[in-house]
């Protein structure tokens, strides 16, 4: 998902808010930011950065894992409203 959502970003030709170690230190912030991989590294960074992916209240990111109909539902509320929506 957070690489669609960069794609997207990209098409818009709006530039990302994170370039470089900005992108690390976005990630690094979740106790499971290292297992983020890399070809999605770039798209996470943009997407958490952004807001529009935050993690799970107990603090980690899972971005191995699938996200369900209502966190989706979510991630597409915050890209049209704005991160502060829901």
């Amino acid at each position: 998902m957070a690489v669609l959502l960069e794609r997207a970003r990209a098409y818009r030709g709006r530039l990302s808010p994170v370039r470089g170690t900005d992108m690390v230190a976005t990630i690094a912030r979740y106790r499971d930011g290292m297992s983020v991989s890399g070809w999605v590294y770039e798209g996470m960074a943009y997407a958490v950065a952004t807001g529009l992916l935050r993690g799970q209240p107990s603090g980690p990111l899972l971005p191995t894992a699938t996200a369900t109909r209502v966190q989706a539902a979510a991630v597409l509320v915050r890209l049209l409203f704005g991160p502060s929506a829901h």
